[in-house]
């Protein structure tokens, strides 16, 4: 057998005790006598089951060695380029009655799911990708200073005479938390106005003018981010700055920020006399040093553990419990340092003159590929080239959260711009909830669940509680959306589900027969549906601390979970989608029979989506029988993340990247 592909038939206790895999199952370091040449390749199967990364792969051997520790396993490797391979393949299924099998046809022609060359990557063929580009100043610009983006904005804020605009053209991220940063220092009020909300709001220009001519005499600030998306509002803020001007209504605390470009329309009277700073983002030596520590942290965490303990068996014994502790405050940077360029208001206006428009305009709405059927990629995010995403949720309106294999916490735009990136683990984030802009939870591989709030003035991050499980901790949710004061619940291998009640103090355990795969709550009744293990389904109520229902429709393990009103949508690895309907009982009334395993789902008012194999899939909710629009290849591997916001679809992948898609 090539070096290519190399099969291992060892006791499960030996597999346990020498091998050590990385999170995605390349193996680090295995004894040589006993898995010669398999440094470098990558597991791929156990006795024929695919594991796609390390927690699967610890399931499968925790599974077989509470049964036999001395049991032969068969151990498949082979190296990355070929683990298509591996790829779970076609079969016809007998559909049940009410079974609705996914056509193979709706998904195009099939092509290998890890060529790195797939048709997602082909940039020059997607016209309306969103991509960060760098403006070339040579010209009549000070030497670049560097400094924190919130310091910088503030003293340019503080020299800005009434009337006078801030112009940034951000090189790579969003500066909206360095503004609130630096307004808080300044006492006052930020407005957002995000272009793209407002064409969806429907508002009419007119009566948006007087809001603005409002906020001018208010002395709050104005922030209008990707504000060259709509040169309308642009022209019709010059108009209204005028008129204050003139009428000498602008207050004198008013400030007004365009996180812009240059643009040929570009408002003349905006750039008169303006202060525009270029600002790019650096790495400091704190990062530096960071990533030692995350060199070590990553030794420590590429051990392959596997306990004793089955992952099906209930943890209701006290001795699995987890333990919950109040946290403390940690000092966080809440963003790189940054070069800063000083701009003449002449040089951005001759920029301006000379530059093309981009084609992501508002009114420039493109149309879809064909390949995509009705999902076009428009954006597109990598934190690092090694880096891997892994959880992905929604903080608030077009605002999204990533979780890393490193464990980071990235914050991003609409348009794949990261506005803010915290540091809580230094292991992989296997999920992660927002509750708000500054409030979150995590679920680690270092074994916590940590619950943070983030003190914008004091650039403090505190961990108001921490839950520490005896193994990986898979989920976290909020028992009500966007509420910072509901219970928070977790649950991971360790087969229990810890409810952490409002005052971050009390907890209780909810014992389950498997491990906690997913987690999120349904706000229509107050409960929180989960994912388990084995295929098990089941709603518990983190009120009174009890299972409400249970389901095992499935019978392979359920990472996938999504709730909206009283539509319940589930996601399993025995290539599933199941649709609930909970107005009363849990009753399954559509369940899609795929073509590939299901790793992540969401549902809204109108759409269900899910993430099988490397393949986006969406329907029309009234219409589940007829696929809406498939995306093949959206990605190389699986995807764990997917969220779902009116015609906005997000992803996070394993292959490195947070994809924003247009539903159309």
């Amino acid at each position: 057998m090539s070096r290519q592909s190399l099969q291992f038939n060892v006791p499960v206790q030996v597999a346990v005790d020498h091998l050590e895999v990385s999170v995605d199952n390349t193996i680090i370091s295995a004894d040589p006598n006993v898995f010669p040449g398999a440094t470098g390749l990558v597991v791929a199967t156990v006795d024929g089951s695919i594991v796609t990364n390390r927690a699967e792969l610890r399931e499968e051997l925790q599974a077989k060695l509470s049964q036999n520790p001395q049991a032969i396993v068969q151990i498949q490797t082979c190296s990355a380029a070929n683990l298509s391979q591996f790829a779970p393949t076609t079969t016809t299924a007998d559909a049940s009655q009410g079974d609705i099998a996914v056509d193979e046809a709706q998904a195009s022609s099939t092509k290998d799911e890890f060529d790195l060359d797939s048709d997602n990557d082909e940039e020059a063929s997607t016209s309306h990708l969103i991509e960060v580009k760098t403006q070339k100043v040579e010209n009549r610009s000070t030497p670049a200073e560097r400094g924190s983006a919130e310091q910088i904005l503030f003293e340019a804020t503080s020299r800005a005479q009434p009337g006078q605009c801030l112009l940034l053209l951000c090189d790579g991220f969003n500066p909206v938390v360095h503004v609130e940063a630096a307004a808080q220092r300044t006492q006052v009020n930020v407005m957002h106005i995000d272009p793209v909300a407002r064409v969806k709001s429907r508002q009419r220009m007119e009566e948006y003018a007087a809001t603005l001519k409002k906020s001018l005499e208010r002395g709050v600030w104005l922030f209008i981010e990707n504000a060259t998306k709509s040169i309308t509002l642009l022209e019709t803020l010059a108009g209204c700055i005028d008129a204050a001007m003139r009428g000498n209504t602008f207050h004198a605390s008013t400030r007004v920020l365009l996180m812009c470009e240059p643009h040929p329309h570009f408002p003349a009277l905006l750039m008169q006399n303006s202060i525009t700073l270029k600002l790019k983002p650096i790495p400091t030596s704190e990062d530096l040093i960071d990533a030692e520590g995350l060199s070590e942290s990553r030794t420590k965490m590429t051990m392959l553990k596997v306990t004793s303990q089955d992952s099906s068996q209930s943890a209701s014994g006290s001795g699995n419990q987890p333990q919950v502790s109040t946290g403390r405050k940690r000092r966080v940077r809440i963003g790189t340092e940054v070069d800063v360029v000083r701009i003449e208001s002449s040089a951005f206006l001759e920029m301006s003159a000379s530059a093309i428009p981009p084609s992501n305009d508002l009114h420039e709405n493109g149309s879809p590929d064909a390949a995509s059927g009705g999902i076009e990629r428009v954006a597109r995010y990598r934190f690092g080239p090694s880096e891997k995403m892994i959880s992905l949720c929604r903080v608030a309106q077009d605002r999204f959260a990533v979780g890393t294999s490193s464990g980071y916490v990235v914050v991003l735009d609409t348009n794949g711009l990261p506005m803010i990136q915290y540091r809580p683990h230094k292991a992989c984030i296997w999920d992660v909830a927002f509750a708000g802009s500054y409030d979150f939870a995590t679920a680690s591989e270092d074994g916590t669940s940590s619950v943070f709030h983030y003190y914008l003035g004091q650039q403090e991050l505190e961990a108001s509680s921490v839950a520490s499980f005896q193994s990986d901790v898979f989920a976290v949710c909020y028992a009500r959306d966007f509420d910072a004061a509901s219970p928070v619940l977790s649950g991971g291998l360790s087969a229990t589900v810890c409810v952490l009640h409002s005052d971050r103090k009390s907890s209780s355990f909810i014992p389950a027969t498997t491990s906690i795969q997913a987690l999120c709550s349904i706000p229509s009744r107050g409960h929180v549906l989960v994912g388990g293990g084995n295929g098990t389904v089941t709603v518990v109520d983190p009120e009174s601390c009890r299972t409400v229902e249970s389901s095992n429709k499935h019978v392979r393990k359920v990472p996938a979970v999504s709730a909206f009103g009283s539509t319940l949508l589930t996601g399993s690895f025995d290539k599933t989608l199941r649709v609930w309907d909970y107005r009363q009982q849990m009753h399954c009334s559509h369940n899609l029979v795929m073509t590939d395993v299901l790793t992540a789902c969401a549902v809204s008012e109108q759409h269900v989506a899910a993430c099988s194999g490397s393949s986006l899939y969406l329907w029309d909710l009234r219409m589940l029988h007829q696929v809406l629009a498939v995306k093949n290849r959206a990605w190389n591997g699986l995807t764990r993340g997917l969220v779902l916001a009116e015609k906005t679809l997000v992803t996070a992948s394993v292959d490195g990247a947070a994809r924003f898609w247009k539903i159309s």
